[in-house]
Parts: C-alpha cells; sequence; structure tokens
C-alpha cells in the first residue's frame, strides 16, 4: 500500500474514533469471536469499577473471570491456530471442594434429629423462679 493511501486510511480511521467519543466502531479487523474488540457495556462497567477501586461482588468477579477466559480461548485460536486448553484453576477447585464440605456437613446436621425439649415448667429451677416471683403460686 503506497504511504499517502496509508496515511489517510489512518486519518479517517482516527477521526471516526475521535468521533465516536474515543471508543472504536465496527469495519476494522474483527478478532477471532467477531467482536472487533468491543467491550460489552456490563464487562466494561465492570473493568471501570475494578480501575477505580470500588468493591465488587463474587458474582461480578466470575462474570469477568468468565468473561476473560473466553476472550483468552479467542486469543489463543487467533494467534496460534490451535484450540486453546481448557483453565483448570486450583481457586476453582478450592472452591468446590469447601462448597462440597459445607453440603456434608449441613446434610450430616439436617439427618440428626433434634433433641427432645424438656417441658420448660417441669424445670425445678424455672418452678423455682416462678414461686419466688409469684408467691400465691408456689407450683404450676
Amino acid at each position: 500500500m503506497p504511504v499517502d493511501k496509508a496515511v489517510s486510511l489512518i486519518g479517517r480511521d482516527f477521526e471516526r474514533y475521535v468521533a465516536a467519543g474515543g471508543r472504536r466502531q465496527g469495519g476494522g479487523a474483527s478478532d477471532a469471536d467477531g467482536s472487533n474488540g468491543i467491550l460489552p457495556a456490563n464487562i466494561e462497567n465492570l473493568l471501570t469499577m475494578l480501575a477505580q477501586s470500588k468493591p465488587l461482588t463474587v458474582m461480578q468477579y466470575e462474570a469477568l473471570i468468565n468473561y476473560l477466559a473466553t476472550r483468552r480461548v479467542s486469543q489463543v485460536q487467533l494467534e496460534i491456530g490451535v484450540e486453546a486448553p481448557k483453565i483448570t484453576s486450583s481457586a476453582t477447585s478450592e472452591a468446590a471442594q469447601l462448597q462440597q464440605r459445607i453440603i456434608s456437613i449441613m446434610d450430616q446436621k439436617l439427618s440428626k434429629p433434634a433433641p427432645a425439649p424438656t417441658p420448660l415448667l417441669q424445670d425445678p429451677k424455672v418452678q423455682l423462679a416462678l414461686s419466688s416471683l409469684f408467691p400465691a403460686f408456689p407450683s404450676l
């Protein structure tokens, strides 16, 4: 491509970029997933919150991690041309193990029968306390 045409192409692309408020528009080269490099609005908001050191919920972190994992697979396919290996996160496996332990503990507590309640008024200490409060009624 001649230099003068390349410069004019870059100039037009830059004008469109500025007109769009600094956001990339479609029409350029697309990524492997066809996204043209444009972030979804929710992911852009999450990244902005993260950059501003605002707290994120677990679900927001999960959405961000899932988006980045998907983008990683697309980028590997674009760069290398092969299927990217699945990410096995030790944090994910630890979370799954923790969840299984919590479920098993809850199942154990639910399977144990609750102790039979003792009648409160039959307790000698309660009878003594009631008789001290109500001397006219020595036993109920």
